[in-house]
């Protein structure tokens, strides 16, 4: 099924995982994001993946633009009917931590997006 292939393209990800559903196509059906991280290399640690699920299909799968994403939460922020992506990244950049800022990433009903 669709859904197990989304599972699958996860599992081939090192590292851990964070969820959050939404609705990304202002429909009754739930519609989910998962983002990963790309491994456990600390001195040049690779990018993880921004995997968008709509109606049980991957409909986008991007590199992330944090290194740690810390949490990941939907809302409709702007206010067009379709939920959009708040990234949380890990704060200020210190000997732990990235130092990711939190990103927006803006979904459309056309199924386009924009990261910010």
């Amino acid at each position: 099924t669709t859904q197990s292939t989304a599972t699958a393209h996860i599992q081939n990800k090192a590292g851990r995982s964070l969820a959050a559903f939404g609705n990304f196509n202002n429909n009754d059906t739930s519609d989910y994001v998962i983002v990963t991280e790309g491994g456990t290399n600390i001195e040049n640690p690779p990018r993880g993946e921004v995997v968008i699920v709509v109606d049980d299909v991957i409909v986008i799968a991007i590199p992330s633009p944090q290194l740690k994403t810390r949490k990941v939460v939907t809302e409709d922020l702007n206010q067009d009917g379709i939920d959009d992506i708040i990234l949380f990244g890990t704060g200020p950049d210190t000997a732990q931590s990235s130092g990711d800022i939190t990103t927006v990433i803006y979904m459309y009903a056309s199924g386009s997006y924009r990261v910010q």
